[in-house]
């Protein structure tokens, strides 16, 4: 694996190794495969990273009848129309494989600063990821290419002017991976979002493709406050909810929302959020999905009568967490510290320790093997398996 920490060979080390040849004569003579190879190693030193990323060997080097040009696979070609295939081949693996490589491996801003105008988008794709340099990013902020600029987006050292040009891009997927930048303010991610909602909310009310993306990455940012998340919602969409859902500044409103939402995984972000009210985690105490109820049962906003009454339910998994929630009173630790389950009164037992409890006079001993002792020990009459694998819902 790749560590841009490790100090690379110097330069006259691997001029010697080549027969003292130069890095334009190396490179020139080099297969391709060899080039690959060559920009993937640790030790190639940093000025020959920064030719095979600059280089435009495999544009000028003209093509020869007599030469012969391997495949990718370093085999030799069959005819002269195979041969010619693979110089063609060659070319373009060169100018976007090779010299990205050499780009994402550790070639210096010199030569970074000179790829951000090639006429390829996939080397400036490559140098919009891996620069650092303010000038060449904000260059790239206005690329021609979506994907570029996308990239721009995500780079954690692009300037705060370019990341606001990127904001307002043409392209929602370039301002949603704007959006997911953890320096944006909350007024910027509450204006990205009205912008792009407005039409739904001026309009048909239909929300689109690139309104989910928005919401989904607003939704996603931990800078963003109660009302964008509320106003995310507008929009009808599985994962912005389940967002919204886990996100730490959703009102207590909205989660008593989502806490009635058809989708199992967005009632159990509600169930897992600390922020969600003890009368919505109350009604979660019931719910039909087993993982909504054990977080529930972990919840530290939950009450105690809610935990209590919950530590009657058959599933070991929310027992187990019921007694390692510190809301729990002696008298449900207590109770559990006699259940039929080892590990639940192991816990109940630490608990109980902890707010300065005996647990019990006697260890338990069940009348009837459990646990380690019973392989079908959940194959009792309180299991239930739809239940239990959800597949009630």
């Amino acid at each position: 694996m790749y560590n841009p920490l490790q100090a690379r060979d110097p330069l006259g080390k691997w001029v010697k190794e080549h027969g003292g040849a130069s890095i334009e004569d190396v490179v020139s003579k080099t297969s391709m495969v060899d080039l690959e190879n060559m920009a993937l190693d640790d030790r190639t030193p940093t000025a020959v990273l920064n030719n095979l990323a600059t280089t435009e060997y495999g544009f000028n080097h003209p093509f020869e009848e007599n030469e012969t040009y391997p495949n990718a696979n370093g085999e030799p070609p069959k005819d002269a129309r195979e041969n010619r295939y693979n110089y063609e081949q060659q070319l373009v693996r060169y100018d976007s494989k090779v010299r990205c490589t050499a780009i994402e491996r550790g070639a210096d801003d010199t030569a970074l600063s000179v790829c951000r105008f090639d006429y390829n988008p996939q080397i400036r794709n490559a140098v919009a990821r891996n620069t650092d340099d303010a000038r060449t990013l904000d260059v790239l902020s206005s690329d021609e290419s979506w994907k570029v600029r996308g990239a721009v987006a995500g780079n954690p050292h692009t300037p705060k002017n370019a990341t606001e040009r990127l904001l307002n891009d043409d392209e929602a997927i370039v301002r949603a991976e704007a959006l997911k930048r953890s320096d944006l303010s909350s007024e910027q991610i509450r204006k990205a979002v009205d912008d792009s909602l407005e039409p739904a909310l001026h309009g048909n009310g239909v929300a689109t493709d690139d309104m989910t993306k928005i919401t989904r990455a607003a939704s996603d940012n931990w800078q963003a406050d109660a009302d964008t998340l509320h106003e995310c919602l507008r929009v009808d969409d599985y994962e912005t909810q389940r967002n919204v859902a886990e996100h730490e500044h959703t009102s207590r409103k909205d989660l008593q929302q989502l806490a009635l939402n058809a989708d199992n995984t967005v009632r159990e972000q509600v169930a897992f959020n600390p922020h969600t009210s003890q009368e919505t985690l109350n009604v979660l105490a019931d719910d039909g999905w087993t993982q909504t109820r054990i977080n529930v049962a972990g919840n530290p906003n939950t009450s105690t009568e809610t935990l209590d009454y919950m530590s009657d339910q058959w599933s070991p998994h929310v027992k187990r967490a019921i007694a390692t929630n510190s809301n729990t009173s002696v008298e449900t630790l207590r109770k559990l510290s006699h259940d039929s389950d080892k590990s639940v009164r192991q816990l109940a037992y630490s608990g109980l320790k902890q707010k300065g409890e005996k647990p019990i006079d006697k260890p338990f001993k069940p009348d009837k093997p459990v646990e380690e002792e019973n392989p079908g020990k959940y194959m009792s009459a309180d299991f239930d398996p739809m239940e239990y694998f959800g597949l009630n819902s």
